[in-house]
Parts: structure tokens; sequence; C-alpha cells
């Protein structure tokens, strides 16, 4: 069985290998069992780690602060902006369902295989459809939805079950 502190330790590693700065607890900034991680101001990527639970829980790209990840289960449209906007997450409660464009901005078609994820989120990603806020020309009863299986965007009926990534 793997506990949380390896569990984070393996997505320490992770994250470090891809020029993120890795919190961890009872560490200073970047450095956790030999694992050192280095942050690549070019990127502009961090990721925060909750000393209550010793799991990463964000990651931050620019300007966007993401849940590291997936939500638990499957949700509809509904359900997952709900999920978002009731979300407590690494001290924050200020997130919400993010954009086609913002999720979007995620996909790296340059991977292997799937998921089509930016790397400091494969670990944390299922091969499936992901919600986002934005309806799809205006119907409340289809949605945009971004596939880090296909690493590709398409719209789908609000009742659909997705899974979800919240964003602040």
């Amino acid at each position: 069985m793997v506990t949380s502190r390896r569990a984070s330790v393996a997505v320490a590693v992770a994250l470090a290998a891809v020029g993120c700065t890795v919190t961890l607890p009872g560490a200073e900034v970047g450095s956790y069992l030999g694992v050192s991680a280095v942050l690549d101001t070019s990127l502009g990527v961090s990721a925060v780690l909750d000393t209550s639970d010793t799991t990463a829980l964000t990651v931050t790209i620019g300007i966007n602060t993401w849940q590291l990840a997936t939500a638990p289960g499957y949700y509809s449209w509904s359900e997952a902006k709900a999920y978002c906007d009731a979300l407590s997450l690494a001290g924050a409660t200020d997130w919400r369902l993010p954009t086609k464009e913002e999720l979007e901005s995620l996909i790296d078609k340059s991977r292997s295989a799937c998921p089509y994820i930016a790397a400091a989120f494969v670990l944390k990603t299922a091969c499936e459809w992901y919600w986002t806020a934005t309806a799809y020309s205006g119907s409340s009863s289809v949605a945009w939805g971004v596939s880090f299986y296909f690493g590709s965007s398409d719209y789908g009926g609000t009742t659909y079950s997705y899974r979800v990534r919240c964003v602040r």
C-alpha cells in the first residue's frame, strides 16, 4: 500500500521533473528526501502542498491556480459547477469550473499517449472528458467539454457525466 507521504513524494518527483517548485511539509521549498525541484520562471509553474494531509493540491500556471487532482467521481454540468463553487482547497474558496479556453490550455498533444495534458497533471488526470463552464451557443442544455483522451474539445448534453478539475 502506498502511503499519502509516498504519494506526495511521487507527485513531487513528477513536478520537479518538469521544472515546478514543490513545497512539502517539514521541508524547505524545493527539497525533500533528496528530491530537488527547480523553479523555471519562464514557465511560471509552482505546486502547493497542504501540510494537513501531505498531498499536492494545486498547480499554478501563469495567472491560474488549478486543482491538481481530478475531482472524485462523475458530474453533470450543473453538479460540476456546484462542486467547484463549494470547493475549499489549499486555503482557498474561490474555485470555479474553468472556461473552455482555460481547460484547452492544458492540452499537450506532444505527449505520446493519453492523458494529453500538461506534464504537471499527468499522474492525476483520467483519460476522459472534463466539463468546462462554457455553454454551447448560449444553450442551457449543451456545454463544452475537453477530452484528455483525445486532446480535443467538443460539446455534449449537460446531463452527461464527465470529470471535473477546478480553477481559480
